[in-house]
């Protein structure tokens, strides 16, 4: 559902989105969407008596978690000024980020591109932390892309020399008459060289896809303060039905590893998270601080050379 390759913040001065300051140096992780429902709302109607539903380029958009849509219980909707529902999020990217939300991780939004007034023809900019994980597919997506079109670009230059047929002249038929020949197989040389150029567009892809990974490991990521105070006892075992009733106190290992904390050897869940039904069915295991240890601390440089390194090796796939 990506809707922008590229950002071109001189598009935006004086508004909003132009004071994304993270998204200039990228140190922001950011993403953009078509939002879904536009012509069930009223976008591009009318606003009262002198205006339009309709936000300009830059203009600040709200995001509402909806837990209560029959059609969707990760559903997100999508505001503007606070008094106009433009439309929703898309299903995929709905579900990636409610839990996100519902946690508490910062996302913010903002109108990339107001459209038409047809259906998906908003394009909405989500920056954050939250949407990291829709960020890491972009930097994917944009890296394969361009290596299919390095492949592609080969297998006609390929084509233009070996194996294809072309039309030549033949003198003993009269009235013009061609014939077909094809260009014979390549030498051994011809053969060498093209796997050398194999070889270099290969590294070039390599070096691109590791300076990709650099990038996002540079990216800074903000780990949450500490919970204060102790656990209610009371709680363990206990079996909540959203993530808005689990109290600060009790985190994912996830969450527990974006604090800077690993779980202790052995340590038993403390409470879980479950929602959903059938193939929606998901379950969190919940542990407290006193489950974790401190986790060493490792530098954004060092992170980053490592997973160069392990991805020059072929250890790691980009995602």
């Amino acid at each position: 559902m990506e809707a922008l390759e590229t950002l071109d913040l001189s598009l935006y001065a004086d508004t909003a989105l132009g004071l994304e300051t993270g998204l200039s140096d990228d140190s922001e992780c950011w993403a953009s969407v078509a939002a879904a429902g536009l012509q069930f709302y009223g976008y591009d109607g009318p606003d009262g008596l002198d205006g339009r539903v309709m936000p300009a380029p830059g203009d600040r958009l709200g995001l509402v978690r909806a837990p209560d849509n029959p059609a969707d219980a990760n559903a997100v909707e999508i505001w503007w000024r606070n008094e106009h529902m433009l439309g929703h999020l898309p299903r995929g990217v709905a579900a990636e980020l409610a839990p996100r939300l519902d946690g508490g991780e910062p996302v913010r939004a903002y109108c990339a591109d107001p459209g038409t007034g047809e259906a998906w023809s908003l394009v909405v900019l989500l920056v954050g932390r939250g949407v990291e994980a829709l960020h890491r597919q972009r930097l994917e997506r944009l890296t394969n892309t361009r290596a299919w079109e390095e492949r592609l670009e080969l297998l006609d230059a390929e084509e233009a020399v070996w194996g294809r047929e072309r039309m030549l002249p033949d003198p003993d038929v009269p009235w013009g008459r061609v014939t077909t020949t094809t260009i014979p197989e390549p030498t051994t040389a011809q053969f060498m060289a093209a796997q050398r150029f194999w070889e270099g567009r290969r590294r070039v892809q390599t070096e691109r896809r590791a300076a990709a990974v650099y990038a996002f490991h540079m990216i800074p990521k903000e780990r949450p303060a500490l919970p204060a105070g102790p656990v209610d006892e009371a709680l363990r075992g206990r079996v909540f039905g959203w993530w808005d009733e689990v109290p600060a106190t009790l985190k994912t290992k996830t969450q527990w590893a974006e604090a800077g904390r690993k779980l202790a050897k052995g340590a038993a869940p403390f409470a879980a998270v479950e929602y959903g039904r059938g193939r929606r069915y998901r379950r969190h295991d919940l542990y407290a601080v006193s489950d974790t240890v401190a986790m060493r601390e490792a530098s954004p440089q060092a992170v980053a050379a490592a997973a160069e390194a392990a991805f020059r090796s072929g250890r790691l796939r980009v995602w």
